[in-house]
């Protein structure tokens, strides 16, 4: 299952402790696997923070024994051990956005599976796909009725399309399409590809489509898959998942590499796939998500509640208010949609201000997509479906 190969990265890297006191009175205090820290003051009491490459110099990073709201983020520390600085209150900050909105709700659909669902898209509110483990592929014309379609029997992760033409990716570098809408489905061949894992899948069309898997892989094709290329992604790490706002701004996303200093790994291309150029991270995490708004404000999500932002150029840590594992995020031209372990759901305007939405399930959420900002899906274990809307 996906959930096995996700979970569980964050206690390989470690860079928390979480044997730290919970609150600490001293510095003598915060002492984790030979690592000195720092007891520093917030308006929730006092707790152990640690220098860590994730921060810039003037901020130590709260230990993972810090209540939630400050656990595994950055302080500034530049007014001193005493001092309370402004992104050390724990409060939520000041939300207008439209999450506020209560009338907004997540509800179940019976999706008539128990496998974990992968992946989701749709063409409109009326034709959305849903993939996962055993080669399972459901369709829905938005009335939460999901109908079985055959595939084939491999694991599928991801699922994108245009209009009619459909494609699922998976396992042993399985590439599907369907011209009709999900009626039948054929495997084309991707050169280069061996039987790497295939994890994502976007195009801007059906011919710019862009396919990611283990070991750095990423396909390209120009015409609609008849021919899949490997290109040079300058990284060797799984890459977890793919979005543009283009055919010239492309990102990939994945694990943490260390060849590359150890950071997460993120890459861009802005000729079409000729070149990709790794872009600093600054986090030992995985990242599982991208997406964006457009070319100017791009989210990506990972291991322990990570959401980094750019505006297109540097790649900046924000608060998403949970210590959850984020599988995915989504991103409309208002606003964006994280789902993540325990069934997190969080939402923002901006990528850079979070709220939690209650999405009233425990199963971990992996994949999350949307017609609009006001009809959106979440899928994940156990044939979990859930659709939010006004």
């Amino acid at each position: 299952m996906r959930i096995a190969l996700l979970v569980g990265v964050g206690s390989l890297l470690g860079c928390l402790g979480p044997g730290d006191p919970y609150p600490c009175q001293s510095d003598a205090n915060c002492f984790d696997h030979g690592r000195q820290g720092t007891c520093h003051a917030s308006a929730l009491g006092s707790f152990c923070a640690y220098t860590d490459s994730a921060c810039s110099s003037s901020q130590l990073r709260w230990s993972a024994a810090a209540p939630p709201s400050l656990a595994g983020t950055c302080v500034d520390t530049t007014q001193g051990d005493g001092g309370v600085p402004p992104d050390l209150t724990g409060a939520a900050p000041d939300m207008t956005n439209s999450d506020m909105a209560s009338s907004f709700a997540w509800n179940p659909e019976t999706s008539g599976s128990m496998t974990t669902l992968n992946g989701i898209w749709g063409s409109g509110p009326a034709d959305v796909y849903v993939v996962g483990a055993l080669g399972t592929i459901l369709h829905s014309k938005g009335d939460g009725t999901w109908t079985t379609l055959a595939s084939g029997g491999a694991n599928l992760n991801a699922v994108w399309g245009s209009g009619a033409d459909v494609y699922a990716v998976g396992a042993n570098a399985l590439i599907l399409h369907s011209s009709n809408a999900g009626g039948s489905w054929n495997q084309q061949q991707a050169t280069g590809a061996m039987n790497a894992y295939l994890y994502a899948i976007w195009g801007s069309s059906v011919d710019d489509i862009y396919v990611t898997g283990d070991g750095g892989l990423i396909l390209h094709t120009t015409d609609g898959g008849a021919i899949w290329t490997k290109q040079d992604a300058t990284v060797k790490t799984r890459q977890q998942s793919v979005w543009g706002s283009g055919v010239d701004d492309v990102y990939s996303v994945g694990q943490w590499d260390l060849l590359m200093g150890g950071n997460a790994t993120i890459v861009h291309t802005g000729d079409s796939g000729t070149t990709w150029v790794l872009q600093d991270s600054g986090v030992q995490k995985f990242i599982f998500g991208v997406s964006g708004k457009g070319p100017t404000s791009v989210c990506a999500v990972g291991e322990a509640g990570l959401v980094l932002h750019s505006g297109g150029g540097k790649w900046t840590m924000q608060t998403s208010g949970t210590i959850e594992t984020l599988y995915a995020v989504w991103g409309s031209t208002a606003d964006f949609y994280a789902v993540g372990g325990g069934g997190v759901i969080i939402h923002s305007d901006n990528c850079t201000q979070w709220q939690s939405q209650t999405s009233n399930s425990t199963d971990d959420l992996v994949a999350v997509w949307g017609s609009g900002p006001d009809n959106v899906y979440a899928v994940g274990a156990h044939g979990t479906i859930l659709h939010g809307k006004q």
